[in-house]
């Protein structure tokens, strides 16, 4: 008896080690996400600026994510903007994706990594610390989309595109049989062209 009392007592700072670790916190059920048409658990990783909007991770498939304002003034600026279209009477503004990020290292220009399967799953908050949400963004189009990321102590929302610049090597293709050459570019150049972001400067 005395034994199994000296074993429990070595064992009981371990399991209080284990609960106060941040990286196992137990996601809070966001329940004005979930039950809806899509069936889907979704859980807050992040509450910013009083409830403005709500950062939730799919219990069902980590790497998928949205980002839900809830204040109107925001749900405006980003329509004024023409950024999204909400329907009138709209409450919430979804910025749904996946996780991925935006290159600004690579050699010819920013390249936006996005594909729903690669990229890291998200359990807890401090797996979205080296990741970003990006949403909105079209794969067979391209065009505008959607970088939410930490910043700092809060979470910043940032909207715009990649277009390409200028083209540093060319090539030429003669498929023959009476057809035109073409020429294409090999080293095309890019920039990222922002048109609106906001800053949530307190999320918890």
């Amino acid at each position: 008896m005395r034994n199994l009392t000296l074993l429990l007592a070595l064992l009981a700072p371990l399991a209080t080690a284990c609960t106060d670790d941040p990286t196992t916190d137990e996601l809070e059920l966001d329940a004005d996400a979930s039950a809806k048409a899509d069936g889907a658990a979704w859980y807050k990783l992040y509450t910013c600026n009083g409830g403005q909007a709500v950062l939730d991770v799919n219990g069902n498939e980590r790497r998928n994510l949205q980002l839900v304002i809830r204040d109107a003034n925001i749900i405006k600026f980003f329509n004024d903007r023409q950024i999204v279209q909400s329907h009138y009477g709209d409450t919430e503004l979804v910025m749904s994706g996946w996780t991925g990020n935006v290159d600004f290292g690579a050699a010819l220009g920013p390249v936006l990594h996005y594909q729903p399967y690669g990229g890291p799953g998200i359990f807890n908050r401090l797996d979205f610390d080296h990741t970003e949400l990006i949403a909105n963004a079209n794969y067979y189009n391209g065009g505008l989309f959607i970088r939410v990321f930490r910043d700092g102590s809060g979470i910043k929302t940032q909207a715009g595109q990649i277009q390409n610049t200028w083209c540093g090597a060319t090539d030429t293709y003669c498929p023959g049989d009476g057809y035109d050459c073409q020429t294409y570019c090999t080293e095309q150049h890019t920039e990222f062209v922002e048109k609106a972001n906001w800053y949530f400067n307190d999320c918890y």
